[in-house]
């Protein structure tokens, strides 16, 4: 926001001034007592409604209208206004915005639609100003290296960290003085030193039980830092929607009846809910607000976007639990492993709600599994079978997946299913699972490894799908034939090609290769030259789209984390548990992906146009066909 004009009337020690920035840096100096903070304090009423020096500590006998507006106009507080013309984007007409001193709530905007554009700049003003007087200023410059991070913290005004931490400290203190007599191995566990085991007379028999002699912590009552996390988490997030409907309520501030009162109102709160979050639970109690009245505008009504109604546990915490479960954590100790993470006050998250949510999460693969493809249509395809340590059934060995890129440019996972390595049955039948669901037509292009399974079976079911290979996976299997010495050449080689901005050049670079080691290493270059045409497929398409179209980066990347979870998990159960875990993994995933770059271009790839190097040539040959239903 630029301000263009100022215009401040009887605002403090400022009787009248109009200042005319343009847009331009504006440096205000005199001597003292010429009104040169009323200038500031004009500007600070402007877009919040009050003036900050006038409120905090030490100022409860200072008010707005009774020390905002001049000594001389306190009476005529219609007259105290300030007034500016302000532009929020060069090229756009300016905006004017008016506040004054009889109505500090009211801010007027011209033209009326504007309003929504300033918001976010309001917002950011609402959060105060900072003043440095010069002896603070110079107190910093002078200080000792050694001490300015104090005079940081005393410009800052916060002195109060280091009490904190203090008194944390000794809290902490006390409480392991306490403890250690009745806990023996708290005295170790102070000191970094704990047995495996745990005599179980190291336990007062009043607290001694079966589940929790076995390990210390399950009687290891809740740290004070951790309660004062979970108190500020509860305080910040009480706040935040606190100020969400204070904002709410500004954006309606305009409605009002005959008598002049406002019609969009705080009506209390809604009763005080526990969800359960990273910081173990929080209590809130959401603000009501009477807003009945905008349903004659025709006008959203409140709904708190940080809390949504019956919300009671986070997102992340749902996606914790299929994580526990893939990495072998059973029902039985959900309960257990969910309390030493968020503490013992957790509700709803015992066994058998574990039980019942693996029930939801199976029902949602197997809907998933039949949903109708009919009116789908993709584009691309990534496809690769997934090895990681998990068991399977005995003749399943690994995960067949294919992701799609629709014609808008999202990304989708398309298919998910174990089969027998990557043999071409297994992906056969998978492929032909798909057309029984609908999908009659296939990708214009299909990237994967060089597994020979499944460009057999997309052969046979999508004939008119161009197959490209991954490089990534190609370039690994070439370099694994060759010498370390010499490895680092030939990945710069390889990359030559892969990289060249038109096929030309990549056949040239290919050419490089082959010379440079075809004599010593015939075995490295014929992994490579095995398949040239499927490698340079990408060629054929819109440059936006090679980096995507060379490799499986989006699922390699995806199951890297799959992979990392169930690194030491020997096994998950029956065959349609892993499934929906792994499944419930990348649909959390998923949320993240980013949409096709040059996602635009999709439909014309889809019409039948001819891409050369990249470039859009002609219209050649037929269109695919829309999908019935589409």
């Amino acid at each position: 926001m630029k301000i263009l004009e100022l215009e401040i009337s009887k605002i403090r020690g400022i009787k009248q001034i109009k200042i005319t920035p343009n847009g331009e840096n504006v440096v205000v100096f005199g001597p003292n007592g010429t009104g040169k903070s009323a200038i500031v304090d004009g500007v600070d009423f402007l877009l919040t409604g009050r003036i900050a020096r006038l409120a905090g500590e030490g100022s409860k006998v200072l008010s707005l209208k009774e020390h905002g507006a001049h000594v001389d106009y306190r009476d005529q507080l219609k007259d105290v206004v300030v007034k500016a013309k302000i532009s929020m984007r060069e090229g756009e007409p300016p905006i004017e915005i008016e506040r004054r001193m009889a109505n500090p709530a009211k801010l007027m905007v011209s033209p009326a639609n504007a309003e929504e554009k300033i918001k976010a700049c309001l917002a950011i003003a609402r959060l105060g100003q900072h003043q440095l007087s010069r002896r603070e200023i110079l107190k910093y410059i002078t200080a000792e290296a050694g001490k300015r991070a104090t005079q940081v913290q005393s410009l800052l005004n916060l002195e109060q960290i280091e009490t904190l931490r203090t008194s944390l400290s000794y809290t902490r203190m006390l409480w392991m003085e306490r403890n250690e007599q009745a806990y023996p191995w708290l005295r170790s566990w102070r000191h970094g030193v704990l047995d495996a085991r745990h005599n179980q007379e190291d336990t007062p028999m009043e607290q001694d039980t079966s589940l929790q002699a076995g390990r210390p912590d399950r009687t290891l009552p809740l740290l004070p830092l951790d309660e004062v996390v979970r108190q500020g988490a509860r305080k910040l997030l009480q706040r935040a929607v606190e100020i969400e409907a204070d904002v709410f309520l500004e954006r309606y501030q305009y409605l009002m009846d005959d008598a002049g009162h406002r019609q969009v109102v705080r009506n209390g709160h809604r009763p005080v809910r526990t969800i359960v979050t990273g910081a173990g639970p929080v209590e809130v109690a959401t603000p009501r607000v009477d807003d009945r009245v905008l349903a004659q505008h025709d006008e959203p009504r409140f709904t708190s976007q940080l809390i949504p109604p019956y919300l009671r546990r986070t997102k992340n915490i749902e996606e914790l639990l299929p994580v526990l479960y893939l990495k072998g954590i059973s029902t039985g100790d959900f309960t257990e492993a969910l309390q030493a993470l968020l503490g013992r006050d957790v509700i709803g998250l015992s066994a058998e709600t574990i039980v019942r949510l693996k029930r939801v999460w199976e029902q949602e693969y197997t809907t998933w599994q039949q949903r109708d493809l009919s009116t789908s249509r993709y584009v691309y395809w990534w496809v690769d079978g997934i090895y990681f340590n998990v068991r399977l059934d005995t003749d399943r060995q690994c995960l067949l997946v294919v992701i799609g890129a629709r014609s808008d440019g999202t990304k989708e996972l398309l298919a998910i299913d174990d089969g027998f390595r990557e043999s071409a049955d297994s992906w056969r039948s998978l492929l032909r699972a798909l057309k029984q669901r609908g999908l009659t037509q296939g990708p214009a292009a299909a990237t994967g490894d060089g597994a020979l399974g499944f460009w057999v079976a997309l052969a046979e079911e999508f004939p008119q799908t161009k197959p490209q290979l991954c490089w990534v996976h190609k370039t690994a299997n070439v370099l694994e034939k060759l010498p370390t010495s010499v490895q680092g050449k030939a990945k710069a080689l390889l990359h030559d090609i892969d990289l060249a901005p038109t096929r030309h050049d990549a056949e040239a670079a290919w050419e490089r290769f082959v010379t440079t080691f075809a004599e010593k290493y015939p075995k490295a270059v014929a992994c490579l030259t095995t398949h040239r045409e499927e490698l340079l497929t990408f060629y054929a398409y819109p440059a936006e789209h090679w980096p995507s179209l060379r490799s499986t980066n989006v699922i390699e990347s995806t199951f890297a984390t799959v992979r990392l979870r169930t690194k030491r998990t020997k096994g998950c159960g029956s065959r349609i548990a892993t499934l929906t875990m792994v499944f419930k993994l990348v649909e959390s995933a998923a949320k993240r992906w980013h949409r096709l770059r040059g996602y635009r271009q999709l439909s014309d790839v889809l019409n039948g146009v001819v891409f050369s190097d990249g470039v859009r040539v002609e219209a050649a040959h037929q269109p695919i066909p829309e999908p019935v239903g589409a």
